[in-house]
């Protein structure tokens, strides 16, 4: 009888590296615990979903299945090459283990990249410093092989809010990418700084596929930049879907536009998310008030979102660029 060699996981920087972004599961399904602290997965008909995070020497983790609250639990996390061992309420209650799975995370159409977006909220007198030691963070994220793009928002309006898109070459990227963060020790450098956790977001394939800009290009004084996640209305996510396979394309079209991406959110059934960049504020507002489609859309979005429309649409502002050269 063969004896499982198996290690106990004892940090969130030792998960991060040979656990997080892989698949688990069983005959019954398969889920992810992501490197942004999201779990996502599917198991029968019923959609997992959650947020991790660790705490002491546990897992914590808070998450549902359908409409079922699994509520929160702290567990001892075993693995071995193959297999991981899940042990409920501190090592003392039931236990599971599931077979790593092969399965990507979110393969984009035509590609195996992987698309995030991520926003923080930071305490006004900690801005200044939180923005040079993302900055910093930037710079050492886009010098490694496997890092597609790394952009940097803050919102233009409120000084505290700031977004985090990227996208990574598949697998063999974010593996390069997690060992980095967990190397520089970012998320610990910067907790200070926050008023409320970080929210993190595995994108899905880009409705209509990816538009994305040069990363040399040199942006104009006047551009009007939006990254929006929706919350939306329960059942509405699916009609949405369809119109922006329509409406991607038209505001494209546009000249004015430089950039417009819509994505589902992963494990996220009542999300939508959407980066655009506009020539200006001026001309992405006649476009959205004159064409027609887009006058189609934006009904059909403010009749979806929960709450009101405007306060998801601020406009945010570039930090560093990449540069020419």
């Amino acid at each position: 009888m063969t004896t499982e060699n198996w290690h106990r996981i004892t940090c969130k920087a030792e998960y991060l590296v040979k656990c997080a972004d892989v698949f688990f599961g069983d005959e019954g399904g398969s889920s992810i615990a992501t490197t942004e602290g999201e779990i996502c997965g599917k198991f029968g008909d019923q959609t997992l979903s959650g947020s991790w995070d660790w705490d002491g020497d546990y897992f914590y983790r808070t998450s549902m299945l359908g409409k079922l609250d699994l509520g929160s639990d702290w567990i001892v996390i075993d693995v071995t090459a193959t297999k991981m061992r899940l042990t409920l309420e501190k090592g003392n209650g039931p236990q599971v283990v599931y077979d790593r799975k092969d399965a990507p995370l979110s393969p984009t159409a035509e590609t195996d990249e992987i698309v995030f977006l991520s926003s923080f909220d930071i305490k006004h007198e900690a801005v200044e410093e939180f923005t040079q030691a993302m900055i910093d963070n930037q710079t050492a994220v886009r010098a490694e092989t496997g890092s597609l793009e790394m952009r940097l928002f803050q919102g233009t309006a409120d000084k505290g809010v700031f977004f985090v898109f990227g996208r990574t070459d598949g697998q063999a990227g974010l593996a390069e990418h997690i060992e980095s963060v967990a190397e520089r020790g970012i998320e610990g450098d910067t907790s200070a700084a926050l008023n409320s956790k970080p929210i993190a977001r595995h994108l899905g394939p880009a409705i209509a596929g990816g538009q994305y800009l040069a990363l040399d290009r040199s942006a104009g004084a006047d551009e009007m930049i939006v990254a929006a996640v929706f919350d939306l209305k329960p059942g509405t996510r699916d009609a949405l879907v369809t119109q922006y396979g329509k409406q991607v394309p038209n505001v494209r079209a546009h000249s004015g536009c430089l950039s417009f991406n819509a994505y589902t959110v992963l494990g996220a059934p009542d999300q939508l998310a959407v980066v655009e960049i506009w020539e200006s504020e001026a001309v992405a507002r006649a476009f959205s008030t004159t064409d027609k489609l887009s006058v189609e859309t934006g009904k059909l979005l403010t009749a979806s979102v929960d709450g009101d429309i405007g306060s998801y649409l601020s406009p945010v502002t570039e930090i560093a660029p990449y540069v020419a050269g």
